[in-house]
């Protein structure tokens, strides 16, 4: 057995002998196993979530969360932060003093547990972002173990401004402690897995052993913001697909170029219009694209696109400003109904549609070089989403297999005859299915 294996083996025997020694345990609410292709994320702070940023002012709000329509939720760190250097008011998410530990202003564990028990009474399943690259600049380790940690200029000690530690990851004993740290959040907690954000630095090896071990305490699900396909083979279930926010911007922000062939996504990923918390500041779909309408259709393509929908808490009310990442954002909840509406009828689509599931997208050719035609789905089943994304009204030719029929816009539920041209308003959508009877 190598030092790896050694070391995960000997944390997981560790972790469970603690677990079977613990005596009687409150009664957990139980929830189904996660099911991938199913899965719509919405990544929370919960410093941001609520006026009082905490996990029990969380608990009213759970089932408006699941009746938006999404069903796994994404908590940004939520560790204790460092005070040396600290970073703005609250300090960066990223700077963390212990990763067995809760920021002391969130809740304590009791709280933790009682939200991820509300959660899992609602059907909603949670996973944490795990930071596994940096600590904060007082972290106990610094002390009792200095060559856990990189020499880097941008990082304290070398840098002795900085916030931030940088680990060495290749240190044996440091993916031991980070491999422990994995296991006591599921152990403890019985959260639902994990988004890892620099899954990277870690080999390929090393992440084989420890999600397989992870995976024997509850089923979990893992997601790895990296396009590494080997990753996916040592046991991440999705990969990032960062090309869809970047085709996203093509798409909106530059008028007037042909955009058939530049909306593509892929299976077994996941994807967003918002950028999920990397410790900069967030920008929000209303304000990448300067336009709420531009904005909303944005949201569409997240939804119906192959992979799994990623947002970001606050995109849904059309939050126009960056979500900082040092100090506390104020989200107005209650704004833009319209855009919650057309998040919630669209979110709760993906998960009735069953077109909208399967694997693979197919698109035609129009006359207008701007009109998206896009397909999901086969025969009767198939979805058809039309979309104008101009400023602009567009005639638009029907192809001919699709001229005569009757439609149903799933949207709005409105009955469509297309003919041979049809006129969409600037900023306008169908998401048609072919009547049976047509």
């Amino acid at each position: 057995m190598n030092k790896q294996m050694k070391y995960t083996s000997l944390s997981f025997l560790f972790l469970l002998l603690i677990a079977s020694s613990c005596g009687d345990k409150q009664k957990r609410i139980s929830i189904a196993a996660p099911k991938v292709e199913k899965a719509i994320f919405y990544q929370i702070n919960v410093r941001d979530f609520t006026p009082e940023g905490t996990f029990k002012a969380m608990l009213p709000r759970l089932a408006e969360i699941k009746a938006l329509g999404v069903n796994t939720l994404v908590l940004a760190p939520i560790h204790s932060i460092g005070q040396k250097n600290r970073q703005g008011t609250l300090g960066s998410l990223k700077a963390s003093s212990d990763f067995n530990a809760i920021h002391a202003d969130l809740g304590t564990t009791a709280d933790f547990t009682a939200l991820l028990d509300s959660c899992h009474a609602q059907g909603l399943y949670v996973l944490m972002e795990w930071n596994n690259t940096t600590t904060s600049a007082d972290h106990p380790w610094l002390t009792t173990h200095p060559d856990w940690f990189k020499i880097d200029s941008s990082y304290y000690p070398t840098n002795v401004l900085a916030d931030l530690s940088l680990l060495n990851t290749a240190v044996d004993s440091v993916q031991a402690e980070l491999a422990k740290s994995l296991a006591y959040w599921v152990e403890s907690f019985g959260i639902d897995g994990y988004y890892v954000k620099s899954a990277d630095v870690l080999a390929e090896t090393w992440w084989t052993n420890t999600l397989s071990e992870l995976k024997k305490i509850k089923p979990l699900l893992f997601l790895a913001h990296t396009e590494n396909q080997k990753l996916q083979e040592a046991g991440f279930d999705l990969m990032v697909d960062a090309g869809v926010y970047n085709q996203l911007a093509a798409l909106f922000v530059k008028p007037n170029t042909a955009h058939q062939a530049a909306i593509t996504a892929l299976d077994n990923h996941f994807h967003y219009i918002c950028q999920p918390w990397t410790g900069s500041a967030a920008e929000m779909p209303v304000q990448r694209y300067s336009n709420r309408k531009a904005a909303m259709l944005a949201c569409l393509l997240n939804v119906i696109l192959p992979g799994n929908p990623f947002l970001v808490a606050g995109e849904e009310v059309g939050h126009t400003s960056p979500l900082l990442p040092y100090e506390k954002n104020n989200i107005i909840w209650s704004a833009n109904p319209d855009i919650r509406s057309l998040y919630s009828t669209l979110l709760h689509l993906r998960t009735t549609a069953s077109s909208l599931s399967e694997a693979g997208m197919g698109s035609d050719s129009l006359s207008h070089p701007e009109i998206l035609l896009l397909r999901r789905g086969q025969g009767l089943n198939t979805i058809y989403t039309l979309i104008n994304p101009t400023d602009s009204l567009a005639n638009v030719e029907i192809p001919t297999q699709m001229q005569g029929k009757r439609f149903t816009d799933l949207f709005t539920g409105r009955s469509v005859l297309l003919e041979k041209e049809l006129l969409m308003l600037e900023f306008s959508f169908y998401l048609l299915k072919e009547d049976a009877t047509s």
